[in-house]
């Protein structure tokens, strides 16, 4: 098996995590239901964003679509931090998980 530059990309999401749980520094905590319409809030602006960007060029678009998932590859962890406050967990880098490939969803 050889390695390739390909397999350090599964190492962008965490390394995004791990800046945004960082840069988390406030002692704030948010409920399950803001964290649940914050998450639906950024799903429906991705869903929006890509109808209004189907009529646009395609290399735009795919820019653009690029700097959504970034946004929410960093707004995630930073909203799961909070809310593990929220839960009473005190090592706010179980929030990184969020962005690790596969474990992320479950």
């Amino acid at each position: 098996m050889t390695f390739s530059i390909w397999h350090l990309l599964a190492l962008v999401p965490i390394t995004i995590g791990i800046v945004s749980v960082a840069l988390t520094g406030n002692d704030r905590a948010i409920g399950r239901w803001a964290f649940l319409i914050r998450l639906f809030v950024l799903c429906a602006f991705g869903v929006a964003l890509s109808f209004v960007l189907r009529q646009r060029d395609e290399n735009v678009a795919s820019m653009i679509m690029v700097l959504y998932v970034l946004a929410a590859w960093y707004l995630v962890p930073y909203w799961a931090t909070e809310r593990l406050r929220d839960m009473g967990v005190q090592r706010k880098y179980w929030a990184v998980l969020t962005n690790v490939p596969v474990i992320g969803w479950l």
